[in-house]
């Protein structure tokens, strides 16, 4: 999902055409700019949203658009590493296997000026769950903030040297920016994961390595002659305004059947020894004692 990303979106989308064989963008209609003209001429499928309180709103709906038989799931400001692109085959030709956790790394830039990745707790390890196998009865996503992507089967977290994710938000967005990102997030009955955004806050005990490839590097040539010849097809396309947003209440209505087999999970949190203290920006084991209250036997 996009918005106003005009300026850069023709190139992140040449840059996916290293890997890709197909592109889905969600735009968003609250785009001032030329966002959607761009997304129309280089992708092969554009969905218009309404604009929402968060985008996990979205997820679901965007996942579902794919026709390919793998969904690569990445944000307008995140990159794939070089190596993907020769690893990707070798990856999807395992049977057995629904997703893969991509190893996830959040870019600074150091006192050097160089991209550099975090390599401190939360920041890392945190694999996240982005491609997974387009068989639509085995995920879903409920549209809440920062809740992760729910699949069936088995999976495996790729190694570094498979595929990496690079986030920039960090680098992207000053602080005022990402202060008011987490303003909004606090108001929403969620997790706001602030401490991923106000990095500065834990500068004393943060520790970063160099990033080893460039990440502002020009697409493959293979990528940039794919691109040409989409836009050249563009060009017959006949022109046209914005086409009627998914609403976001239509989309809560529709995802809101996932909930259908909640009643399988409902319990009661008798206690837990969760310490009165605990450090910022590091991580404790609390144990936590559950009754199962559901109709059923948990397995």
């Amino acid at each position: 999902m996009t918005w106003n990303s005009a300026g850069r979106l023709e190139h992140w989308i040449t840059r996916t055409l290293e890997y890709a064989d197909e592109v889905v963008l969600l735009v968003d209609e609250s785009s001032t700019d030329d966002t959607y003209h761009v997304a129309r001429t280089f992708a092969d499928l554009v969905r218009v949203v309404e604009h929402p309180p968060f985008i996990e709103v979205f997820y679901d709906l965007a996942l579902r658009q794919a026709s390919g038989d793998w969904i690569l799931w990445l944000d307008d400001d995140e990159f794939m590493g070089s190596t993907f692109a020769d690893t990707r085959d070798a990856l999807l030709e395992d049977r057995h296997l629904t997703h893969y956790h991509l190893p996830y790394r959040w870019i600074v830039r150091g006192d050097d000026g160089e991209h550099r990745w975090i390599r401190t707790f939360p920041w890392h390890p945190n694999p996240r769950l982005r491609l997974i196998r387009n068989v639509g009865s085995t995920y879903f996503h409920r549209g809440r903030l920062h809740s992760p992507l729910e699949i069936a089967g088995e999976g495996r977290v790729v190694e570094p040297e498979e595929a990496v994710v690079y986030h920039l938000d960090l680098v992207w967005r000053d602080r005022a920016q990402r202060e008011a990102k987490v303003a909004r997030y606090r108001q929403k009955n969620a997790p706001s994961c602030e401490e991923y955004y106000l990095y500065e806050e834990y500068e004393r005990t943060l520790a970063t390595e160099p990033v080893l490839e460039p990440l502002v590097r020009e697409p493959s040539a293979s990528a940039c002659r794919e691109a040409e010849a989409r836009s050249k097809r563009s060009r017959g396309k006949a022109t046209q305004g914005m086409p009627a947003a998914v609403t976001v209440e239509e989309e809560r209505a529709r995802i809101s059947g996932f909930w259908s087999s909640a009643p399988l999970f409902s319990a009661d949190y008798l206690a837990s020894n969760t310490p009165p203290v605990v450090l910022s920006n590091r991580g404790c084991t609390v144990e936590v004692k559950v009754r199962n209250t559901s109709p059923v036997t948990w397995s």
